[in-house]
């Protein structure tokens, strides 16, 4: 009887750990995984959204990839260009981390597609391998190379930032 009760409790405690465990696991994916709505712009690789679990405002810098600044060639272009995927769109991040500006760092999920890859197949973004951050926060070799390989097929079609005109404003 003393044994059967007692393997009645390590099964029990077992289980709590189990499900204590899952829970555990679901709360650190939400963080990471986060359903979000699109507020607004600040270029072609930053913007606003809203949480839709708790309301609150953050900055997005998109994860890996480098938009051109205020007053570069295809700026307002590659902005117009984020903004139309972020729109009417589902948006899904994958938090990565913050950078010193106390963005989020994100890969960018638009009806489950990554809007980096979109980017950078355009021309609107270039890869950003930030030799200068984390090594924590370090994009993997696997994915900056599947980035380089869209942003070597967009300058040999000369497209956004590789166009003929912003290469000649050079």
């Amino acid at each position: 009887m003393a044994q059967k009760r007692a393997d009645i409790r390590l099964f029990l405690v077992w289980l709590m750990m189990g499900v204590g465990l899952g829970i555990l696991l679901g709360f650190w994916q939400g963080l990471r995984f986060e359903k979000i709505r699109y507020s607004r712009m600040v270029d072609g690789d930053t913007f606003w959204v809203t949480s839709l679990r708790d309301g609150s405002e953050w900055r997005v810098r998109l994860w890996g990839v480098d938009a051109p600044d205020l007053k570069e060639c295809y700026f307002e272009e590659a902005t117009r260009v984020l903004e139309k995927e972020l729109m009417t769109k589902s948006v899904t991040y994958e938090r990565m981390g913050y950078d010193g500006y106390g963005r989020i760092l994100a890969k960018v999920l638009v009806d489950g597609e990554n809007v980096e890859d979109k980017l950078v197949a355009t021309g609107a973004a270039t890869v950003y391998t930030a030799f200068e951050v984390h090594d924590k926060l370090k994009p993997s070799p696997e994915y900056i190379q599947r980035l380089k390989g869209l942003e070597t097929r967009a300058k040999e079609a000369k497209l956004g930032r590789w166009s003929e005109k912003c290469l000649g404003s050079k």
